[in-house]
């Protein structure tokens, strides 16, 4: 979910937050790999050479059917998860981040951003724009508006982000919207409307207290929704919108706002967090859509919503279904949700595939989560990330026609024997687990309970050779298996193979 913006008098409203020089990395010759580095593809974007994937061992570009490690020399950019990706031109950017263990708990704190502006050929190492600990005000019109600074990474993970040139919109849990206009080395903080306003203009007097602190978290005078943000996009006519947990906002001009939320009044919006943006050309109207999900609200739904009229009226659509991003190319919509794949080619009447085969490699998706969605203009065709490998159409409109090859990376590569991934395996996590082979092979699969009695006997999803088998944690009944060891035993043309599997919710 990418995106980007423009403006310029933004310097009036904002306190500047300084940044550090950035330090110059120069990508050496990379070396690629047909396969993807991990295979959950959760962040894609499409980039003037080829499509840019955040994946959780780094930045690669996927271009010429390779996967090519951006290599900074930066283990701050090289070493970690990518939390959001957006490119522009010669312009791109990046952010990562890692989950920590603070107090007890699992916590996802920022680290660095990346910033490229040729082609990605050099890049910029950023430095988090945390606020200082006396950043506690933002100028705005002639009021001057009391804030609370972000001073610490664990609040300050980039969800999404836009360029455009040298200005780079970033959009952060607690640290709000945020931008630059010199390439990441100043940043200033944007002010959205605080939830119990539908506008914010310099034009008017304003008092009330700068706080993104959720309002779950007692805060004297704060705790606004609508300053966690979680989704920044530009339109092609230059119209900025930003999701938050508590709507979706408009720019109206330089330093003005203007919110949108959910309410009981036929035409609003499905749901009040805003985890992605995206906008299309009707005839000669520009389409903005949302993907909305239910924030603090038991009324709110997960949903896809669309405007034409610039957010005066939203149409709500695939209401209850969790999307996850949004990608269109000419009238193809491809939503990538909980439960599948969504298409439509007039955001109203969809078609849905949750299941992918490819029969050349005979390898499937039966189910899975799909996470992110991008049309690949070098190769014109569609790319959709899952949490089982990713998929590549062979045409424009693969729904209707054509052909799906998945990528998937070998968990153990150039194994002589038979294995079992993931294990310990979670049936209602991971979903499926996959016996793979060494060679293609004719087999017989069957798992037996740790007394040695007979559960279940798998067939294969393709006649002849094969080099998987995938099963779903039950028996031969349809009952899901309780936690415990279980024993499989293979039966290949030249070969048997013992093994031990651990369910494990």
């Amino acid at each position: 979910m990418k995106l980007s913006l423009v403006f310029f008098s933004l310097f009036l409203l904002v306190s500047p937050i300084l940044g550090q020089k950035p330090a110059y990395f120069k990508i050496s010759d990379p070396v690629g790999s047909s396969a993807p580095p991990t295979n959950s593809v959760s962040n894609m974007s499409p980039s003037d050479s080829g499509i840019l994937t955040g994946t959780g061992k780094g930045l690669y570009q996927y271009r010429n059917h390779q996967f090519l490690k951006m290599e900074t020399g930066e283990p701050l950019l090289d070493q970690y998860g990518v939390y959001s990706v957006a490119s522009s031109g010669k312009y791109s950017f990046f952010a990562t981040g890692e989950i920590r263990e603070k107090g007890g708990s699992d916590v996802t704190a920022g680290l660095a951003y990346g910033y490229s502006s040729d082609f990605l050929k050099t890049w910029n190492k950023l430095t988090l724009p945390l606020d200082r600990s006396d950043d506690d005000s933002i100028f705005f019109g002639q009021d001057t508006i009391l804030a609370l600074p972000i001073v610490v990474p664990e609040q300050f993970v980039t969800y999404d982000a836009e360029v455009s040139g040298d200005t780079i919109w970033v959009a952060t849990w607690s640290g709000g919207i945020r931008q630059s206009s010199d390439g990441g080395i100043t940043w200033q903080r944007t002010l959205l409307p605080p939830d119990d306003r539908n506008y914010i203009s310099p034009d008017s007097s304003y008092w009330f207290f700068y706080s993104p602190v959720s309002r779950d978290i007692p805060q004297k005078d704060g705790g606004d929704l609508n300053f966690l943000g979680f989704s920044v996009h530009k339109t092609a006519s230059g119209v900025l919108w930003a999701g938050t947990a508590g709507g979706i906002n408009r720019r109206y001009s330089p330093e003005s706002w203007q919110k949108f939320t959910w309410s009981p009044v036929p035409g609003s919006l499905p749901g009040n967090w805003v985890v992605g943006i995206q906008s299309q050309k009707v005839g000669l109207t520009e389409r903005v859509w949302a993907i909305c999900w239910r924030a603090n609200g038991a009324d709110e739904s997960y949903a896809l919503a669309f405007t034409d009229d610039q957010g005066k009226t939203w149409t709500t659509t695939l209401k209850d279904e969790k999307i996850y991003d949004l990608a269109i190319h000419d009238k193809l919509i491809v939503a990538a949700g909980e439960n599948g794949v969504y298409y439509s080619e007039n955001g109203t009447s969809w078609g849905f595939r949750s299941s992918f085969r490819d029969e050349e490699n005979k390898q499937i998706i039966p189910f899975s989560g799909y996470y992110s969605a991008v049309w690949n203009e070098q190769d014109q065709n569609w790319m959709i990330g899952s949490s089982q490998g990713l998929l590549i159409s062979s045409t424009d409109n693969p729904f209707s026609s054509g052909t799906w090859q998945i990528l998937r990376k070998e968990v153990r590569e150039g194994t002589t024997e038979t294995f079992a991934y993931p294990n310990p395996f979670s049936p209602d996590d991971d979903r499926v687990c996959r016996f793979s082979f060494p060679m293609d092979s004719q087999v017989k699969v069957k798992i037996f309970s740790n007394d040695q009695l007979l559960v279940r006997e798998l067939s294969p999803e393709f006649s002849g050779s094969v080099r998987e088998v995938l099963w779903d944690g039950r028996d031969h009944f349809g009952n899901r298996l309780s936690n415990g060891v279980y024993l499989y035993h293979i039966e290949t043309s030249g070969k048997d193979f013992w093994g031990k599997i651990l369910i494990l919710e």
